[in-house]
């Protein structure tokens, strides 16, 4: 933060903005009606140009009952009645909320992705208390126009790359260690991430723990050339082909999967091809959260708690409301889920067999 945003008031927005003080603390504490549209579109560029960020306690000084949340999924809505990630953290979220007599409004797809600024304004003024922000785009602003307004929100599936406190999140750190400890364990000593799309934060976050614990560990990170760190959901297959077509003391022994669904496309490859899953490569995913029942073999994967997870959403919600409130993230940890798609390497394996 500048020195300038540092040392930024709302007397000095209200300066630049040609206002009152009291006008603008109407719009940092979201209180419609109270000002006109036109002059709270000028309050709002003040705060931008000079880089006001209300303090965690100026969002919470009063106590505030909630009444409505909005809930952001960066998804159609349609992914809501479907079994999967945004479902798993939507359902616990509502339970908590209905336990705290709070209303959900559900805001979908790309609402927010153009001109985040105004269609905060639109939709949220006066119409919800909080906002919680599910697996947000890489290069999102929602967090910062949030911030800007002093709108309290809350952050899921994503780290905190805002500085503003307000992550819940699966310790994506301790999942991808948990699954590399693992098959170290089994004898692997070669192995292969398959990365995920660049836009998605926990994805880059998960890459960058695998290689740094090939650099740790020291076993060999085999790498597919320009998908070393990232790679689009479409890519999966044709980066499946190129490192099962390795020859055989260069191909990995096992593949650490971003996701559940990159590991269960490249398990379905590997079969079609005839490589035996787990004899002749392990393959491991991270989340949990799909119904994989037709799958052989079943997929070893780091479970999210995300029923954790969401409940733990709406509490540091409401906490934003209450006198003393300061903001932390959490990290929740979740398990390993071991079932067959793991084994010992070829080389232990024969070991094994052969009794050496």
């Amino acid at each position: 933060m500048s020195k300038q945003a540092a040392s930024a008031s709302m007397r000095e927005v209200a300066k630049v903005a040609g206002v009152s003080r009291t006008a603008v603390y109407h719009v940092v504490n979201n209180r419609p009606g109270e000002v006109s549209q036109d002059t709270r579109a000028r309050i709002l560029k003040a705060i931008r140009d000079i880089g006001y960020t209300p303090p965690p306690r100026a969002k919470a000084n009063d106590e505030r009952k909630i009444e409505i949340v909005g809930f952001v999924i960066t998804a159609s809505a349609a992914t809501l009645t479907m079994h999967g990630y945004h479902q798993a953290v939507f359902h616990p979220v509502l339970r908590a909320a209905e336990a705290h007599g709070i209303n959900i409004t559900v805001f979908t797809g790309d609402m927010f992705g153009v001109d985040t600024s105004d269609k905060v304004r639109l939709y949220c003024d006066g119409r919800c208390d909080g906002m919680i922000l599910t697996a947000l785009r890489a290069e999102s602003s929602l967090p910062h126009v949030l911030a800007e307004r002093g709108s309290p929100f809350v952050i899921v599936g994503s780290a905190n790359e805002y500085g503003y406190g307000y992550t819940v999140d699966v310790d994506n750190e301790h999942g991808v260690t948990t699954l590399v400890e693992y098959l170290l364990g089994l004898g692997h000593r070669r192995m292969a991430f398959r990365p995920g799309p660049d836009f998605v934060q926990p994805a880059l976050a998960r890459a960058a723990t695998f290689f740094h614990l090939a650099e740790e560990r020291g076993f060999e990170a085999v790498v597919i050339p320009g998908w070393e760190r990232s790679c689009h959901t479409d890519d999966t297959l044709a980066w499946a082909k190129a490192i099962l077509s390795l020859p055989a003391e260069k191909r990995p022994t096992a593949i650490v999967a971003w996701n559940d669904e990159a590991a269960v496309e490249i398990i379905r490859y590997a079969r079609e091809i005839g490589i035996e899953i787990p004899k002749d490569i392990s393959v491991v995913g991270f989340d949990d959260v799909m119904d994989y029942g037709a799958l052989q073999p079943a997929l070893t994967t780091y479970r999210q708690p995300l029923d954790v997870i969401g409940a733990e959403a709406v509490a540091l919600l409401h906490r934003q409301f209450q006198s003393g409130f300061e903001p932390g993230d959490i990290l929740v940890r979740g398990t390993l889920t071991e079932r067959l798609s793991a084994g010992p390497p070829p080389s232990v394996l024969s070991n094994q067999l052969t009794g050496r």
